[in-house]
């Protein structure tokens, strides 16, 4: 019996060891997905940005816009490139950030939605029934909040790329915390097989 003791013990503690793996492994792989996310949702984010400072360098100057309105009595050709598809598919998953962020990333990708609904309101029949006026300030306005929105993608990015941080602190707490509570295990096992280790010369 005390030949088979410390093998048993031995087997005990491997199991516990395999059981605590099963466990933490998933716990990463949950943590490297939140990773990825928060990496997608920035990527958009800044590309967007990038793409509305283009618009706002590339703008003609108002008031030569007003003098194109006048002059040709048509909408300036303005092209919405705003995308949204890592924010629409994930929005389900807003909820693992915080409060903060969440809000800026809803008032960010919400300003975006207003810009483009006003640049296709530029094609709409009823923009050409207003006055020249009237069109020189929808077009002002389009410009006023693709500004606003670049300013929210800016707060936007902020708060993601601190939350990238605190995730990459997290990451790096749980592996020393993990490569810890293995290496207590393995130090149980072996003392407790050294204790259960039958003897030379006992009981003869």
């Amino acid at each position: 019996m005390s030949s088979i003791a410390p093998a048993l013990v031995a087997a005990a503690v491997t199991l516990a060891m395999f059981a605590l793996r099963d466990v933490l492994l998933p716990l990463f792989a949950a943590q490297r997905n939140r990773r990825e996310f928060i990496a997608a949702l920035l990527a958009e984010v800044e590309y967007n940005i990038d793409e509305i400072a283009d618009f706002r360098a590339l703008s003609a100057a108002l008031p030569v816009v007003e003098a194109f309105i006048r002059a040709k009595n048509l909408p300036p050709h303005i092209t919405d490139t705003r995308h949204t598809r890592v924010y629409r598919e994930s929005v389900e998953r807003l909820f693992t950030l915080n409060p903060e962020t969440i809000r800026r990333l809803i008032v960010f990708y919400n300003e975006l939605d207003t810009v483009s609904g006003q640049i296709d309101g530029l094609q709409l029949a009823s923009f050409s029934g207003i006055s020249v006026a009237g069109k020189y300030k929808t077009v002002e306005r389009i410009i006023d909040n693709a500004k606003k929105a670049q300013n929210y993608g800016r707060c936007a990015a902020s708060s993601l790329r601190s939350a990238q941080i605190r995730e990459r602190k997290k990451s790096v707490r749980r592996k020393i915390k993990a490569n810890n509570l293995l290496l207590k295990r393995k130090l149980r096992k072996t003392r407790l097989a050294e204790l259960l280790r039958p003897q030379s010369g006992r009981g003869r």
